[in-house]
């Protein structure tokens, strides 16, 4: 087995100055609070995301629906347009 190393961090690693010198445990609950955070936000936004994807999908229902009126609509004024053309001439 390998040589036991100390749990002091110190300037020659590659890391933030605000982590210099903080053992490991320290960093390791200081990660579960970034990770925590990070959990945090993203429920917030898979939240966001659901709301959102509802609101697409509640006006995707309504433009079906307007299409289909629409499409009655034509018809009615192509209906109406015969009928006046077939009075004028």
């Amino acid at each position: 087995m390998g040589s036991a190393k100390s749990t002091k961090r110190t300037e020659d690693d590659e890391e933030p100055d605000s982590m210099r010198g903080v053992d490991d445990r320290q960093v390791l609950v200081y990660q579960q609070k970034v990770l925590d955070h990070q959990d945090q936000s993203l429920d917030m936004l898979s939240s966001a995301l659901e709301r959102t994807k509802h609101v697409g999908i509640a006006i995707g229902n309504e433009l079906e629906e307007q299409s289909f009126l629409l499409g009655d609509l034509q018809k009615d004024v192509e209906t109406t347009d015969r009928v006046f053309q077939f009075a004028i001439h």
